[in-house]
This record gives C-alpha cells, structure tokens and sequence, in this order.
C-alpha cells in the first residue's frame, strides 16, 4: 500500500530568506590618514621611502622604530586589501578610488563590498 504525504495549501513552500545584512562601516584611523595623506601629496611613493618618512621623528631606539615599521606595513597591506591603495608598478603606491561623501560630509570609499569612512571631512 502506498500513502503520500501532501502539505496544505496554505502552507508556505519556500522558506523566507532574509536579505543579506549591510556591509559593515570601518573607520580608518590617524596612521592610515597619515599614510594617505602622504601618499596624496607625492602621488605614486615607493613603500620603505613612505615607512621611512612615517617613522622618521619616533623615539626611542632603533629596534622600536623598525617594530613601528612593521606596525605600519601591516596597515599599509590592509589598505592594499582594501583597495584604497592601490601598486604603482612593483615597489610604488598610489591612492586607489574616492567615491562620494556621505550625507555627513565623510568621505566614503567603497571596496571590496564595504564601506571606509575617513575621520575628518572634505568640506571642514
């Protein structure tokens, strides 16, 4: 004997899927405007020259100042993930695309599926 198992008519068949959540708004902090900054004012800047530049006036010893390098680089990468900044060749960078100001004034970058807003504002 076979029996079927039919589900009601008004039975929702398609589960409901939620939409997926806006990406996320990630500040960027005073090294990273730093670093654009520089790279702004120079246009396409070669990597250690900048790392350099960006720890020229810090104290304490040398190993210090190498370790804030290397604090540096790791932000340096994460705005190359990010694509604000973007390789100029094999040892340059160059500052990748502004896309619009938020209603606040913030200037917004968008890349990689999220949103950047930068501390200060254009129009200050």
């Amino acid at each position: 004997m076979l029996s079927m198992i039919v589900a009601p008519a008004a039975a929702p068949q398609i589960a409901a899927l939620k939409p997926p959540p806006p990406p996320p708004v990630t500040r960027l902090d005073q090294q990273d405007e730093q670093i654009l900054k520089i790279i702004r004012e120079q246009g396409p800047v070669r990597i250690w020259p900048l790392l350099n530049r960006l720890t020229a006036d810090a104290p304490g010893s040398r190993n210090a100042r190498w370790e804030l390098r290397v604090r540096l680089w790791g932000r340096l990468r994460r705005l190359l993930k990010l694509g604000i900044v973007w390789r100029h060749g094999r040892k340059e960078l160059v500052e990748g695309l502004l896309c619009d100001m938020g209603e606040t004034g913030t200037v917004l970058y968008r890349a990689g599926g999220a949103t950047l807003g930068l501390g200060g504002n254009l129009s200050a």
